[in-house]
């Protein structure tokens, strides 16, 4: 399995927007990628403005699955103006 944890620092005019957006991309992968086991949407409480992704993926090839996926790419270009930065925060082999 393979864990990764991203963080995005979104823009704050666009906190509502990308939240939705991020919520949408989130159901698309659960429902449509088997190799993917868990995507978890979390928001610092300390700070509105950034959100962690929670990523659990079952083999490096569903992880590949997922970044090919064309709602990535759409998630992409919707968001893309919203996020002020992104960051991979972890990237991790985990055995369950």
């Amino acid at each position: 399995m393979i864990a990764v944890v991203v963080k995005f620092v979104v823009k704050s005019q666009y906190i509502e927007d990308f939240r939705a957006a991020i919520k949408i991309h989130a159901n698309n992968t659960l429902t449509n990628e088997p190799g993917c086991k868990q995507f978890d949407v979390c928001r610092d409480p300390q700070n509105d403005q950034i959100i962690f992704l929670y990523e659990v993926y079952e083999s490096p090839e569903a992880l590949a699955i997922h970044q090919k996926a064309p709602y990535l790419a759409k998630f992409g270009q919707i968001a893309g103006e919203m996020i002020e930065n992104r960051e991979l925060v972890n990237y991790e082999i985990i055995n369950r």
